[in-house]
């Protein structure tokens, strides 16, 4: 009993003393909006959802159920590293969010979605049986040491080509009558990209398009209309993928089912809703949809340095 708790001490100083190497090097003189807007990007990623009150209390709240205890200095330089420790990580420390996608894509063979909690709680249950009560980061680096040899992930430099095809679906259903300009339209990729035996972007993995025009439908039969246009792709470690739309996998019928025209071979868009006659569709006043499950194919549009994870395909 003695050796375990003295095992869990050493993993938990461990765990705080690789927190606080991600200290900035400029410490702001006020919560400016970026910072606002990493508290709440690391809230979203910890508990499914941001909090109301003073950025000291849900900076405290954070620490606590990551590290299970405060840490010290300027508030500034605690949001900030608060945001270097969950996501960006250095070259020789990942990030706790790939060290977490690479656990579920060890344990399932896809990355997962959903408050940090939930996710520990199934990872747990899959290598122990039972859920555990220790601080989130602590229990991260807990399963690393039980599952990966050595207990490091073996992380290899790799680029992503451009003109990389990734298979994604959509991840949720949007609607003309609902949606408005800039919205963003989460995309889940389908398929592990390898590169030279280097995961490089898991399955389950993020993508993101947003919505370039919307219009409702309206009176005098005008129907509604959606331009869709892809942005990103998000590697394993975080990194964004400059990408386009390339294709829509469905077929001729489909495609006129949900009154879709498409115009990716040439522009990179899709088009939802006719323009005149489209595919020998018309539909007169109403809404139309870009419904969840649509399979699409996307490209990279630039070649992008990522750190991949060395991983065995089956």
């Amino acid at each position: 009993m003695r050796r375990k708790k003295s095992k869990t001490k050493i993993i938990l100083q461990g765990v705080f003393g690789i927190f606080l190497l991600f200290l900035p090097g400029i410490l702001f003189s006020q919560i400016d909006e970026s910072l606002v807007t990493k508290i709440e990007r690391s809230e979203n990623f910890v508990f499914g959802k941001k909090f109301e009150g003073s950025a000291l209390e849900r900076v405290q709240r954070l620490e606590k159920e990551l590290l299970g205890q405060k840490s010290e200095g300027e508030l500034v330089t605690r949001i900030q590293n608060l945001f270097n420790f969950i996501f960006i990580g250095t070259s020789k420390s990942p990030s706790l969010d790939m060290k977490l996608k690479f656990l579920e894509w060890k344990s399932f063979r896809e990355t997962k979605e959903g408050p940090l909690s939930d996710r520990l709680r199934k990872l747990d249950e899959f290598a122990t049986g039972q859920s555990s009560n220790e601080p989130y980061a602590f229990r991260i680096e807990q399963l690393i040491q039980m599952t990966i040899e050595k207990g490091v992930l073996p992380l290899r430099r790799v680029k992503v080509s451009s003109g990389t095809a990734l298979r994604v679906k959509v991840g949720k259903t949007v609607s003309s009558g609902s949606a408005k300009e800039g919205d963003e339209v989460p995309l889940i990729v389908l398929d592990d990209y390898f590169v030279d035996g280097v995961l490089a972007v898991a399955k389950g993995c993020m993508a993101i398009g947003d919505l370039d025009q919307v219009r409702k439908a309206g009176r005098f039969a005008r129907p509604g209309r959606l331009k869709f246009v892809v942005r990103k792709a998000n590697a394993i470690d975080g990194t964004s993928l400059p990408a386009a739309l390339k294709e829509v996998a469905m077929s001729d019928l489909d495609k006129q089912k949900v009154g879709m025209a498409f115009g990716a071979s040439t522009v990179g868009y899709l088009v939802m809703g006719p323009v005149g006659l489209v595919g020998g569709i018309f539909v007169k006043g109403k809404d139309v949809t870009l419904p969840e499950g649509t399979e699409l194919i996307i490209s990279v549009t630039e070649d992008t340095l990522v750190n991949g994870v060395l991983a065995n395909r089956k």
